[in-house]
């Protein structure tokens, strides 16, 4: 995943390009222009057109997706959790694992964090705003109760899962019907 577009905020800093960004370059409203990307009814086809030129000459990639959790109070994030970390885990082995489980999180939208626990760090999983949890072998009692207290979304694999088994994985973490393939 390559890095945001950005645009320049003032005479120091890049910030990431947003809707008001291309809204100002088509020369429209914000909401007219959210019309437009979204494919919403009532924008005229000149209106569209400038808006999606806009959007392209911007390199404008959407709404962004942190934004977005912060206004709905739900990340598109998924935890990829173990408490086997530092025992048996192969360091290049984990990779392997969180680099198939981003690579299907990416088209569902998502995003995927490892969070290595201990059954006395339990607590620490309210602080964590995620969709939804892939448990990466047994999980204490502490850090069941807590997912279920958070009403997070689980799922296990075990450390050997192949690809089939972690697309299905993910997918359950984020509850919907897409498959990543």
């Amino acid at each position: 995943m390559g890095a945001a577009p950005v645009v320049k905020a003032d005479d120091s800093t890049l910030r990431r390009i947003r809707l008001s960004d291309v809204a100002k370059h088509a020369g429209v409203a914000a909401s007219t222009a959210s019309a437009a990307l979204s494919g919403g009814r009532g924008v005229a086809d000149s209106t569209r057109a400038r808006v999606l030129t806009a959007a392209d000459e911007l390199r404008y990639d959407g709404p962004d997706p942190w934004a977005r959790a912060l206004r709905t109070r739900q990340s598109p994030t998924i935890c990829v959790i173990s408490e086997l970390a530092g025992q048996l885990l192969n360091p290049a082995h984990v990779l392997r694992l969180l680099n198939e489980i981003s690579a299907c999180a990416q088209p569902l939208g998502g995003f995927v964090m490892w969070l290595p626990l201990d059954g006395n760090s339990a607590s620490r999983l309210q602080h964590v705003p995620i969709i939804g949890a892939i448990a990466m072998g047994e999980l204490s009692e502490n850090v069941l109760l807590q997912l279920e207290h958070n009403r997070v979304r689980f799922v296990s694999l075990d450390l050997d899962a192949q690809p089939d088994e972690i697309a299905r994985g993910v997918s359950r973490a984020f509850s919907r019907g897409d498959q990543c393939e």
